[in-house]
């Protein structure tokens, strides 16, 4: 059994693949494999990856029709051989000591999660992962829920499969691998490098309300017993704090009275989530959201990104 499966999801990322194939391949070490599954690109993405096959032996590509990334990822996993698995994005690339620091934590842990770099124009902003919660496991599950800042050893995906067909697979599957081990290690180390892009998958799928309750009801059915906050926090961010954020960054449209009444019909009182009220601020725009004074959310959340984007320009200088 290969220590180590790196997955590459690819749908017509022709125009970034070579860099992420480029910065896969320099990772050294025969206990490597490459998994690349295509996932009916109608670009030249499948002829790009032929070519790296030729000239690296660790390299297996996978072509199916077109089924969506959830799809992809299980397909990935079902034709490896790695006692630990990392998926990654086509349009993505690491670092290139990234396996190296990597290796260093293996058979010791589950789950390794680490930093990451958001770029966007060609501008790099660094992304700690790294949050302080009351309940450590409560910072693995409120920690950015993707999988391509995570190696998880194969054995946690015991009965744990992507959602076919569905949005928000990760939102789905994170909490649930981090509930099943104790053995979580984060280290701070920018490993992955997350491109943002007009063809970006986060920026171009529309909300999908049913998708975002079956992953999230997942969350909840698995992990409220024993992460209670986290679980009600999970649910806050990704069923209404976050679209308001989108609405405003992006300008897309959310019912929000109706998510509320969803939200308030399985947390009745949500606005008091601790995590939501450990300072003031937090408790304000918690309970503004609640009662659905939803002008004064947008207008905080609005001054909050421009404070943040600010921040970020200026210590990019």
């Amino acid at each position: 059994m290969k220590k180590i499966s790196i997955i590459i999801a690819v749908y017509n990322s022709s125009k970034y693949l070579c860099k992420c194939l480029n910065s896969v391949i320099m990772q050294k070490g025969d206990d490597i494999e490459i998994i690349i599954v295509d996932d009916g690109s109608n670009d030249n993405s499948l002829d790009i990856c032929k070519e790296y096959e030729k000239n690296d032996r660790r390299i297996k590509i996978i072509h199916q029709d077109n089924k969506g990334l959830s799809a992809v990822r299980n397909i990935g996993f079902d034709n490896s051989t790695g006692e630990y698995i990392w998926h990654i994005d086509g349009d993505d690339y690491i670092e290139k000591n990234s396996v190296s620091i990597i290796r260093k934590y293996l058979d010791k842990y589950d789950i390794i999660f680490f930093d990451y770099n958001s770029i966007t124009d060609n501008k790099v902003n660094k992304t700690q992962c790294s949050i302080n919660y009351e309940n450590i496991y409560d910072k693995y599950i409120l920690s950015i829920p993707s999988v391509w800042n995570k190696v998880f050893k194969r054995s946690i995906f015991e009965n744990d499969k992507f959602p076919s067909g569905k949005n928000y697979d990760d939102i789905y599957i994170i909490p649930s691998l981090v509930n099943k081990t104790k053995k979580i290690i984060y280290i701070n180390e920018y490993l992955y490098n997350y491109v943002f892009h007009n063809g970006s998958l986060s920026l171009v799928r529309p909300f999908n309300l049913d998708d975002s309750l079956v992953c999230l009801d997942n969350v909840y059915y698995k992990i409220y017993k024993d992460y209670p906050d986290a679980a009600e926090c999970f649910y806050i961010n990704y069923l209404l704090v976050y679209n308001y954020i989108s609405e405003v960054r992006r300008g897309l449209k959310f019912e929000y009275r109706k998510l509320n009444k969803i939200l308030k019909n399985k947390f009745p009182k949500y606005y008091r989530n601790k995590y939501y009220n450990t300072n003031f601020f937090k408790k304000i725009y918690i309970r503004l959201v609640y009662y659905d004074i939803i002008i004064l959310v947008k207008f905080i959340t609005y001054l909050k990104i421009n404070i943040y984007n600010n921040y970020i320009r200026k210590s990019n200088t």
